[in-house]
């Protein structure tokens, strides 16, 4: 199922028009990666607003924070942080969970919406799949052999490596988990 090349990839519209590549093709690797060492993920999306926030400590807080419920049934993240009027500052967060455990997105982000806006006084929703709009089911269960899947969830994961609507300033403004934290060290030397 790999393809070495993030052009291969069925990308979304405002990443077509301004793309980072180098983001994206980090973010499909950390997707193989994950899916080399887990059957099922659980590909689950939060939107969190942040206007008035400085840095990204309260992000980070909130992936602790999951990371922490979930223990080793968390497998990995990827967030963005970009700026859009009249939304001002925002984030979308992605966050991989054990699918062979857990079947619904929806439900696992929801506690962590309420936690956003009880803390911060800011608006946050999980991102729901609405067939009905004809749209593509960029989040949910992702199972290693379903390809379908792969590419729908490679489409959403296009959306957060636009270099639009990011903040311009030296600010990182893209995060993600490190694959080699995720590989015994010895694996990866012989991956690079």
């Amino acid at each position: 199922m790999k393809r070495k090349q993030t052009k291969n990839y069925k990308s979304c519209p405002a990443y077509q028009s301004s793309p980072n590549a180098k983001q994206f093709s980090k973010a499909i690797t950390l997707l193989e990666t994950l899916l080399d060492q887990h059957r099922k993920l659980l590909v689950c999306r939060i939107n969190l607003t942040a206007t008035g926030l400085d840095g990204h400590e309260d992000i980070a807080a909130l992936i602790r924070k999951i990371k922490k419920y979930y223990g080793t049934d968390f497998y990995g993240f990827i967030w963005t942080c970009e700026y859009k009027q009249p939304i001002g500052k925002h984030y979308h967060i992605v966050i991989f969970l054990n699918g062979s455990k857990f079947k619904d997105d929806v439900s696992r982000m929801e506690r962590y919406v309420r936690y956003w806006t009880l803390k911060t006084g800011m608006y946050a929703y999980v991102s729901i799949f609405d067939p009905l709009k004809g749209s593509i089911k960029t989040t949910g269960l992702l199972a290693r052999d379903d390809t379908k899947a792969f590419d729908e969830i490679t489409f959403g994961l296009s959306y957060l490596c636009k270099t639009s609507q990011k903040p311009d300033s030296t600010e990182r403004n893209f995060n993600m988990t490190q694959i080699k934290s995720l590989i015994d060290k010895e694996d990866y030397r012989q991956s690079a």
